[in-house]
């Protein structure tokens, strides 16, 4: 069975869609989607109907180039189905609409591949006996018992919102063979107008009450689920009516840059970065050349360059990367040579036989010639070093190893170049190699300044979703960098010359004998939760109820003397055992740091539990597996949840956690000096520039108005030496408590005179918005052993037992009133010692 290893960004999009099509299960009222997407504070959520006027719930991802949309959008199918779509048990229609070719083809092949990631992955995320994936020519051979028993997904490639309409009409066409089973026989008029009474957009044949049989009538009565790619390219009034026509049950829509969308959750540039997942920064070569050859060479030579690295590459890292040039050119029609323009075959011609390239390395890609058309460019074997297009690659082709992006486009000509950006940021591996230059991504662009491309990669970047991605100039024409870099003020510094001016901030760090190092999450609190001392009383639930909600009926087909026949409706039964269920289960429990022998003893415990419980709990189970699946999950969590904190409050009450500044990966030094923009100085209201900041320069980019007034009430406050703002990432101090995500506190400060620094505080604000809940508390709860702590070391003695009362963790609630943030902080500062 394949199994995804999600990233962080993928699962917090999950959890926000499980929360989402849960809070929707919980709502009542006419329009749920609304009222549950308030409920999770989603702003001005634009409700949806149907064509027959009822709700349905429709979310956007927004979500980069290269951010996994279909590893998200299987995610989001298995999120409906565990939820909003749970009586459905892992059966029906999904309907997934992409923009292009390429990633049709790509998508199509996976799913449909038993033993592939994408196919096993939805098959086990909705609990699917089994998976049929239709392009729109083969639906009509669907039959009642595929529907009744199998997942099925429709696939369709629409390119624009005025394709919609059209692809519709094809649906809606009256037709028979298997299809005609779906419906009530011909002679039933009442049946057919039964069915158009209660769904009033179907289709009937003309001047007669008898239903069209008709995939698009089927797929009305189906309401499926709605994948849609590429959401911005379907906002016309006409694509949404035609989409609502389909009657989804819900809509879950992905784009890098969404319009008048319900955005659900945004992936920001920044966490695919982070995560390895594309090649940043992208190096502009642009030198004015005149030669479409010449700017053509230069980006070979890059190409051989980076070939040698990847050479190297894999003979020290075992990693195969064969870089590939994409060349736009402006011209590939057959008959469009020799016209003043760059033809594909000008290039090919050139590479061959001036440059000495081998032809079986150059490819040709366009809308009449594909000539990598089902060639796995990730081979070793593979020798494609060049691709040659026009514009069939603006979307739906992302390769890992295409590097170099060269344009040869007239002067004055953009074309659709920057449109190419996104080709070249996939990242190989989604893993990055030790020579940074493997990392980075390449432009080479003919007849155009380098000052003129930055401007127009930076358009490209926000139309792939990187929004607010800038990039740093270097050479050639381009305009000197808005960054600079800063030192920590020589006044400050000179008060810590026993530590070289370093400054340094405690991490929480577990002793075991001679042995100090720092606090893991997974080795020293993880590694010891034991899922066998799991309470799991929670549990004992009567499953009737959940049982009979979940049933429901189905067709069920015969293959008889006439073919295909339909067969009265019967209730469903599931032909699923225990220990087939109980497999599903160990496999749609993620939790990495137990053993696959730890998970199957805990499904089993909590089998154990359920079936105390329940009478007749081997024919109970297979209808109530969603329901048990996710109530497993809950009692898992929250044991989790209090042992890792029980093993936490063990550690420090024995004193294994600890301060220990004297090894240096338990220590935190604040940095020398930081980057930073020099045309946002964070000012005081009266204009006067802030003036114990540890730096010397401050940038108030990315403070939000709150963290803004916090940071100038400290720069202010009488008490304070120096303070500083701590941004968020592996760079930057961090606290790490029983739970996963580490705490980047927002502020440093210390107090004390200019002779002698006293305490340092840690300040974490958070907003009205935020107080009280869950991550506010724990946060708090942190703060309070952070202190208990900080009470016993003194920064100035490394390494040993003090008395001293040093270091603070604070976290400071915003409060309805200025005042009551500011009083917390100033009886903070002034209640010391």
């Amino acid at each position: 069975m394949s199994v995804a290893t999600l990233k962080k960004f993928q699962k917090d999009v999950l959890d926000e869609l499980n929360a989402y099509f849960k809070q929707v299960t919980l709502e009542g009222g006419r329009s749920p989607s609304r009222d549950a997407a308030e409920a999770l504070g989603v702003r001005d959520y634009k409700p949806r109907q149907d064509a027959c006027g009822r709700d349905v719930p429709t979310v956007c991802i927004k979500v980069p180039t290269g951010g996994g949309k279909t590893l998200l959008a299987l995610e989001a199918i298995g999120a409906a189905y565990a939820s909003l779509l749970r009586e459905r048990h892992g059966t029906g229609l999904v309907v997934w609409i992409v923009p292009s070719g390429q990633i049709y083809r790509d998508t199509l092949r996976r799913l449909r591949t038993e033993g592939d990631l994408y196919h096993d992955m939805l098959k086990n995320m909705t609990g699917a006996i089994g998976i049929d994936v239709w392009e729109k020519h083969e639906i009509a051979r669907m039959t009642p018992t595929q529907l009744g028993h199998r997942l099925n997904v429709l696939m369709l490639m629409i390119q624009s919102g005025a394709a919609v309409k059209s692809e519709a009409r094809k649906l809606y066409r009256d037709s028979g063979g298997n299809i005609v089973n779906h419906f009530p026989a011909e002679d039933d008029l009442d049946a057919h107008r039964a069915w158009k009474a209660a769904t009033p957009n179907l289709e009937t044949i003309e001047d007669t009450d008898l239903l069209k049989t008709s995939v698009g009538n089927l797929i009305r009565k189906c309401r499926p689920l709605m994948i849609l790619d590429e959401q911005h390219k379907f906002t016309t009034t006409l694509a949404r009516d035609t989409i609502a026509g389909f009657n989804p049950s819900a809509v879950v829509e992905f784009s890098a840059t969404p319009k008048d969308a319900n955005v659900l959750v945004t992936v920001t540039g920044a966490e695919l970065l982070k995560e390895h997942m594309i090649k940043l920064p992208i190096n502009i070569m642009s030198s004015n050349l005149t030669l479409w050859e010449d700017c053509l060479d230069k980006a070979r030579l890059k190409r051989n360059e980076l070939a040698a690295l990847a050479k190297e590459a894999h003979e020290t890292e075992g990693r195969y990367l064969r870089p590939i040039v994409l060349v736009q050119v402006e011209r590939t029609g057959a008959d469009q040579r020799g016209k003043g323009a760059v033809h594909s075959e000008d290039v090919r011609e050139y590479l061959i036989e001036r440059a000495g390239v081998p032809e079986r390395a150059i490819k040709v890609k366009s809308s009449a010639k594909d000539e990598i058309e089902n060639i796995d460019l990730l081979d070793e074997g593979c020798p494609v070093e060049f691709i040659i297009t026009k514009q069939a690659l603006q979307e739906g082709w992302d390769c890992p190893f295409a590097y170099v992006l060269v344009s040869l486009n007239e002067a004055g000509s953009q074309l659709a170049m920057t449109q190419l950006i996104g080709r070249v940021l996939r990242q190989p591996d989604q893993l990055p190699f030790v020579e940074p230059a493997l990392n980075e991504s390449y432009v080479y662009c003919l007849h155009r300044s380098a000052a003129d491309l930055g401007k127009e990669v930076k358009s490209a970047l926000e139309k792939e979703g990187y929004q607010g991605g800038g990039m740093t100039k270097t050479s050639g024409s381009a305009e000197p960098a808005e960054r600079q870099t800063f030192l920590i003020k020589e006044r400050f510094r000179s008060l810590y010359k026993e530590f070289n001016g370093s400054i340094y901030l405690p991490y929480f760090c577990v002793r075991s004998g001679k042995r100090v190092e720092r606090l893991s999450y997974y080795e020293h609190l993880m590694m010891r939760v034991d899922p066998a001392r799991f309470d799991l009383a929670s549990l004992r639930i009567d499953l009737a109820n959940d049982a009979e909600a979940m049933k429901e009926t189905r067709y069920r087909a015969t293959l008889g003397e006439n073919g295909l026949t339909r067969e009265d409706e019967i209730e469903a039964q599931s032909t699923e055992t225990v220990a087939q269920i109980a497999s599903w289960l160990v496999a749609n429990l993620n939790y990495p740091f137990f053993s696959f022998r730890q998970v199957r003893a805990l499904v089993s415990s909590a089998l154990s539990e359920l079936r105390s419980a329940n009478g007749g709990f081997d024919e109970l189970l297979p209808l109530a597996k969603y329901t048990v699946r996710d109530r497993i999950r809950e009692a898992a969590d929250k044991e989790i949840q209090r042992q890792a904190r029980e093993l936490f409050d063990t550690l420090l009450d024995s004193g294994e956690l600890m301060f220990f500044l004297e090894k240096k990966e338990c220590r935190y030094p604040i940095p020398a000096s930081v980057k930073v923009n020099v045309t946002n100085a964070l000012q005081h209201p009266n204009g006067q520039p802030v003036a114990k900041n540890l730096f010397e320069y401050t940038d108030q980019h990315g403070l939000n108005e709150y963290e803004k007034s916090v940071a100038l009430y400290l720069d202010s406050h009488p008490e304070i030496l120096w303070w500083y703002r701590n941004k968020v990432g592996p760079s930057n101090f961090s606290i790490q408590g029983w739970q996963e995500p580490r705490i980047y506190p927002d502020f440093i400060a210390a107090t004390g005179d200019a002779a002698y620094p006293d305490f340092v505080y840690v300040v974490e604000s958070k907003g009205r918005h935020l107080a009280d809940n869950e991550d506010t508390k724990y946060k708090e709860g942190v703060a309070e052993a952070f202190e208990s702590l900080g009470k016993k070391v003194s920064w100035r003695d490394l390494g040993k037992e003090f008395s001293d009362r040093v270091f603070r963790f604070q976290v400071i609630d915003q409060g309805k009133f200025e005042f009551v943030w500011k009083d917390a902080l100033g009886t903070m500062l002034e209640t010391a010692a």
